[in-house]
């Protein structure tokens, strides 16, 4: 929902869309990125956060490495880019990626699609206000990702061009879709010139895990599930090997696929191993390749 006062766009945040932004906030430093924070409303989040952080006081540190990572690699795509490409961002939610990426990318980035189960309306009504030049170049569809006739969507109402690069963000999604739902992702935006660059996280199995953190992630599942829901109930995520993802995009026919453990992303970022090293490498990870 959101609230339109006079000469002031603003949007209030479920809680969910609240604690992903609480987490991820550092990264955001982006001038547009900046402005559009300080429209929302993250109250919602507050308290999650503060139960979330009860169990793992630097959490944070997963979602802005991961973050920081798909900015960095959007960068890499850009500047080996020969000329135009699109920016596919999948479930983006409340994440102003999309403002980040046309404020610095804007002369080869001409297109950014953003898909969302939920009602675009007021993050679209809050960008334009921000940054009307940037925002006309975003389009905003509302579908499931599972859906599929998705890409008839894309094409038909965002005018995808399957013929054009693109950089695919799957952020956030992997831990939601079965295993099917997130190869036929992979299928749908593959590209005979293999120019499309799919990027996602997923949730180490726990044999992948180190000992001290393997129980970290359910317990933050059970703690945001328990709140935002009254109904008791046992909640099932998908986890996955660095394996069988690279299993899943060499089904599809990618050339080339990249494992970015924790202690890779934060040592980029940082320039330190600060709560992950090689040999305990944390619970999320980052694949990218080419489809």
């Amino acid at each position: 929902m959101f609230s339109r006062e006079p000469n002031k766009v603003s949007l209030h945040l479920s809680h969910t869309a609240a604690l992903a932004i609480l987490w991820g906030e550092s990264v955001y430093r982006d001038r547009y990125a900046r402005q559009y924070l300080q429209r929302l409303d993250l109250s919602e989040g507050q308290v999650l956060m503060e139960s979330c952080n009860a169990i793992c006081p630097w959490y944070s540190e997963i979602i802005v490495n991961r973050k920081f990572y798909i900015r960095k690699l959007l960068e890499q795509y850009y500047r080996r880019a020969k000329g135009a490409f699109q920016l596919i961002i999948l479930a983006g939610g409340a994440d102003p990626l999309s403002l980040e990426a046309l404020d610095r990318f804007g002369d080869k980035l001409d297109r950014v699609i953003e898909v969302d189960i939920t009602d675009f309306t007021a993050k679209q009504y809050v960008m334009t206000d921000i940054a009307p030049e940037l925002a006309k170049h975003i389009h905003f569809i509302q579908a499931d990702v599972r859906d599929r006739e998705l890409m008839k969507k894309l094409e038909v109402f965002a005018d995808y061009d399957p013929e054009k690069p693109a950089f695919i963000v799957a952020e956030g999604l992997s831990y939601f879709l079965c295993k099917i739902e997130l190869e036929r992702l992979l299928f749908e935006f593959s590209s005979a010139k293999k120019h499309n660059m799919f990027v996602m996280d997923y949730l180490l199995s726990d044999m992948h895990i180190g000992a001290e953190y393997v129980s970290i992630p359910r317990q933050i599942v059970e703690a945001v599930m328990s709140y935002i829901s009254d109904m008791p109930s046992h909640y099932h995520y998908q986890s996955y090997s660095p394996d069988e993802i690279t299993r899943m995009y060499e089904n599809n026919n990618c050339y080339t696929s990249c494992f970015y453990p924790q202690s890779i992303m934060e040592h980029c970022r940082k320039g330190i191993y600060a709560y992950f090293h090689p040999d305990n490498d944390g619970w999320v990870a980052l694949s990218a390749g080419n489809v």
